[in-house]
């Protein structure tokens, strides 16, 4: 869904209520890699202020995929750029900033970290 020019939400869901007034409900979905330079404040900035405000939507899903573990690269310049060393650590981090962004704005969003290591 495009919410300005050349600003796109990654996943955007619509979907209709099974109750009787059949409301029509959204959910915008922000997925990063865990090397993204934005990671660190797009769960505010990006995908409450921008996507769900501009939607007029308040629930949202903040999806990073963590990459991090032995069989990646030094070579690869994103293993360099990843915020924390700490898979456990990121889920903690993106939980308790969402908690944080509904008390300040009411959007209603979920962080989930998941598991990209190759074993």
């Amino acid at each position: 869904m495009k919410i300005r020019d050349s600003q796109y939400v990654d996943i955007h869901v619509e979907a209709i209520t099974s109750d009787r007034a059949n409301r029509s409900v959204s959910l915008e979905i922000e997925v990063k890699g865990c090397w993204h330079p934005d990671l660190k404040t797009a769960l505010n900035t990006q995908l409450a202020q921008r996507y769900l405000h501009e939607n007029r939507s308040p629930f949202g899903i903040f999806l990073v995929v963590w990459f991090l573990c032995e069989k990646w690269h030094d070579q690869d310049t994103r293993k360099a750029q990843v915020a924390t060393s700490s898979l456990d650590l990121s889920r903690s981090i993106f939980h308790d900033q969402a908690h944080l962004v509904l008390r300040a704005t009411g959007a209603n969003i979920r962080a989930f970290v998941l598991d990209g290591t190759i074993p």
